[in-house]
């Protein structure tokens, strides 16, 4: 069974690839959108604190994942469920 730590990055990474998803398309001449520290940029981290989430240095609390959902538009908890990569905005 997986730790609320390890599904947050799990949901981290998920909505991510929703993110580059979605802007791909649109933006086929910024391949930046597609990085996680662009995405990191939207929710307001910095690239040193998306790298640590990445590596699981960095775990993300519950409330920087409810400000995280309240970015991204997601209902309260949403980071603390295991998710298809499809669920919900980004």
């Amino acid at each position: 069974m997986k730790t609320i730590e390890e599904i947050r990055a799990d949901n981290f990474e998920a909505q991510r690839l929703v993110y580059v998803a979605k802007y791909k398309d649109l933006f086929p001449d910024r391949p930046e959108y597609g990085t996680r520290q662009h995405f990191g940029a939207k929710l307001g981290l910095s690239p040193a604190y998306v790298s640590h989430i990445k590596t699981g240095k960095k775990a993300i609390g519950s409330s920087t994942a409810r400000d995280f959902e309240t970015r991204l538009g997601l209902e309260r908890g949403w980071f603390d469920n295991v998710h298809d990569v499809t669920d919900g905005p980004a």
